[in-house]
């Protein structure tokens, strides 16, 4: 249990401070960070800011309610209790990297395209990826045995 916490506090914490490694990249002017183009076709702000908008509204709730179907059917079936632990690391795991993914996509359009949406979109995933931060009681109460 304490090896699957360590895990889990681990990527949550590299993806903290990746995301915002990737906005103060973003903010300096680094070359290819800081001077990247931008594009005025109208159709390809709309799609995008679209994109992002509906990426974001999909993958919120596939995070957290989609893990929490997950743990609970997992929980529910008749495996022993390492490999329950091996399992509710691997989809934690994909929650984190899901929500790092939009939260990436978001901050990368907000300062390629100067799309406030994209910004609005990448701080509810961060407020989003804070609820998934990894607890002993969350890891305890899945794999304790009933």
């Amino acid at each position: 249990m304490k090896q699957t916490k360590t895990i889990l506090q681990i990527a949550f914490w590299m993806a903290a401070v990746l995301i915002c490694a990737t906005a103060a990249l973003f903010e300096s002017k680094v070359p290819f960070f800081g001077t990247l183009p931008t594009t005025t076709d109208i159709n390809t702000l709309y799609t995008l800011e679209i994109t992002s908008v509906i990426l974001t509204i999909a993958a919120l709730p596939l995070a957290l309610k989609g893990f929490s179907y997950i743990t609970r059917v997992i929980k529910k079936s008749t495996i022993d209790s390492n490999k329950k632990e091996h399992l509710y690391c691997a989809y934690a795991l994909m929650r984190i990297a899901l929500l790092f993914i939009i939260i990436l996509f978001n901050i990368s359009l907000y300062y390629i395209l100067n799309n406030e949406s994209a910004m609005y979109c990448s701080l509810i995933g961060v407020v989003t990826l804070i609820f998934c931060f990894p607890g002993t009681k969350s890891i305890n109460e899945f794999t304790e045995t009933k």
